[in-house]
């Protein structure tokens, strides 16, 4: 029983900026504030920080994340247990519209695994240098992407 009000379950609305929708994502999203730590005793694993903002009038979706300097990129939700839902956060993430959702190191957050070739195991060398920075790609449905830096703190 719903007491009268109007309640729209997902199927019945179309809010996603889909492929016959113009493509304003890169234009009504902005993704601010990266930043990154290494985490990893190799320097081989890097969380990502960010804060989206989505200033269009349309809600769009974020449907993967790729980077060439990480062998997997995946969500974390800190120090919470990670589950499906966390694994599913950044392949399928709908930014609502005018809305900010930020992800800190206390919350969800990107992470890096194998940054620079690097894996647990690579040993720590002068010949390897850190990256100072992670690159990551973010699509959008519809075929259209954002290309973030991620500076990587000093130690």
């Amino acid at each position: 029983m719903t007491g009268g009000l109007n309640v729209a379950r997902a199927h019945d609305v179309s809010p996603v900026a889909g492929e016959s929708a113009p493509q304003t994502a890169p234009d009504d999203i902005r993704i601010t504030h990266p930043s990154a730590i290494l985490v990893g005793e190799n320097k081989s694993i890097a969380a990502l920080f960010m804060t989206i903002t989505n200033h269009g009038g349309t809600v769009h979706l974020i449907d993967g994340v790729s980077s060439h300097d990480c062998s997997d990129l995946a969500a974390s939700s800190g120090p919470q247990e990670p589950g499906e839902t966390e694994e599913a956060l950044f392949t399928h993430l709908a930014l609502p519209a005018n809305t900010t959702l930020v992800f800190p190191s206390s919350g969800f957050h990107l992470v890096c695994h194998g940054l620079g070739g690097r894996n647990d195991t690579t040993p720590t060398t002068a010949d390897a240098p850190t990256p100072s920075e992670v690159t990551v790609v973010f699509h959008y449905r519809g075929g259209s992407s954002s290309t973030v830096v991620f500076p990587i703190a000093k130690a």
